[in-house]
């Protein structure tokens, strides 16, 4: 989507993503597209930060990492957002290029 609409080198698009993961309510600052999803935190940030009435749903940030991704990407999958991989890739090795365009 942001690819398609600002034509811009592929740095300034991963800015304006990440830009717009950490508008999303409680995210922690989210700096990259691998390491900061590992923890299963800012996907499940931005699934309630799409859909408020997840708040208080979400997993307990004690959960497992594995546990929050599964939760976060049930969401989206109910939104009809097909998965680019799963909770498993997303917490052991995320894939930069994927993660971003999910």
């Amino acid at each position: 989507k942001y690819a398609l609409q600002l034509k811009r080198k592929t740095h300034d698009v991963k800015k304006n993503v990440l830009s717009f993961v950490n508008q999303m309510p409680g995210t922690k600052t989210v700096t990259n597209f691998t390491t900061d999803w590992q923890s299963g935190d800012a996907i499940v940030s931005l699934a309630v930060g799409l859909n408020p009435a997840l708040e208080k749903k979400k997993p307990q940030p004690t959960e497992s990492p594995l546990r929050k991704s599964k939760w976060a990407m049930q969401k989206f999958y109910k939104a009809q957002v097909d998965p680019l991989f799963t909770p498993e890739e997303l917490v052991n090795n995320p894939n930069e290029a994927l993660v971003q365009k999910y």
